[in-house]
């Protein structure tokens, strides 16, 4: 994959930090920070806030985090209608964002989720997912797929990150992806992943 975020986090404010993968259990997991101006809003009828980040040639990553003990609600009510609307819902203003690094390789079992929405070209080969990728032609299969989605500092491959922005004063909002979320990757309102990370320092 060769696509970067519009916006870039700066490695240097990467720490180690909690991940709460159930109730019980937390692992530490690179913790990545960003300050300043991100598209985000809160989604009431998911009980979700929604961060949308931009990679440069066009294409959308929204991750969404529900309340704690809401992603069951999450995954049942979400839908193409939904989606669409996250792009009015959020707005751009100041905010400490934490968002761990990870791999995603699969999708969780969320072909479900997809196949109730009727996104079916996922799954056949009409899928082109090369508005991530770069390359046309990869599709999801019902075994585990291999459109790999790498999330570090610059987006998806290793590349000079640039500084901190200045900000209206402002007292930003923090939102802290510490527990399991989703992840969807739009152009306009085609999707073009969507990932489930329960567990950030999982491989496979």
């Amino acid at each position: 994959m060769s696509s970067e975020w519009e916006k870039p986090f700066d490695p240097k404010y990467t720490k180690m930090s909690k991940f709460y993968v159930d109730w019980n259990k937390a692992v530490e997991v690179p913790m990545m920070f960003g300050m300043g101006l991100f598209k985000h809003g809160y989604d009431e009828q998911l009980s979700s806030t929604v961060v949308q980040m931009d990679y440069k040639g066009g294409a959308s990553a929204f991750f969404i985090l529900p309340d704690r003990g809401k992603m069951r609600k999450l995954e049942k009510r979400l839908s193409c209608e939904r989606l669409s609307r996250w792009r009015t819902l959020v707005t751009k203003s100041s905010v400490n964002l934490y968002l761990p690094k990870f791999t995603l390789y699969g999708t969780y079992n969320l072909k479900e989720i997809l196949y109730k929405m009727g996104i079916m070209d996922l799954f056949t080969d009409k899928a082109d997912l090369s508005g991530i990728t770069g390359q046309p032609q990869h599709r999801i299969s019902q075994a585990i797929h291999k459109a790999v989605i790498k999330v570090d500092e610059t987006g998806t491959e290793a590349a000079a990150a640039t500084g901190m922005e200045m900000v209206p004063m402002s007292v930003p909002a923090m939102v802290r992806f510490d527990r399991p979320f989703l992840m969807v990757i739009t152009v306009e309102n085609t999707i073009l992943f969507m990932g489930k990370i329960v567990n950030p320092l999982k491989k496979e």
